[in-house]
């Protein structure tokens, strides 16, 4: 507390150890500009470890996505294959049945006399 301060308590009727009293409990509480900087230098910590963490979990989310996308792709690859086996499938399947369809028309058409040597 400055001494302007102090004495114009004491002119006001204030005792010495009241205002005594108020000056330490002003200075105890108060920040001091050392205690200032120190609370800046944590927080300045803080934020330097903050804004690390950030870009690393940026990278880390960025490498997901891409390893996501690869597999989205790749089970896309694996799905058309399969796909279009299933197609060559189907294909062979009508085939079959139309060329079994062609032989039992002709074999109707020949009647029950005709047989097959």
């Amino acid at each position: 507390m400055r001494a302007a301060a102090i004495l114009k308590l004491q002119v006001s009727g204030f005792s010495v150890e009241q205002v005594s009293s108020l000056a330490e409990l002003i200075e105890s509480e108060v920040a001091t500009k050392a205690d200032l900087l120190a609370l800046n230098s944590e927080l300045l910590k803080y934020k330097a470890t903050s804004i690390s963490d950030i870009e690393n979990t940026k990278r880390t989310l960025e490498l997901n996505a891409f390893v996501l996308e690869r597999k989205i792709a790749e089970a896309n690859t694996g799905a058309l294959k399969s796909l279009i086996v299933v197609a060559l499938c189907l294909q062979t399947i009508v085939v079959g049945l139309t060329f079994f369809a062609a032989v039992y028309s002709v074999l109707m058409t020949l009647g029950p006399s005709a047989s097959i040597h």
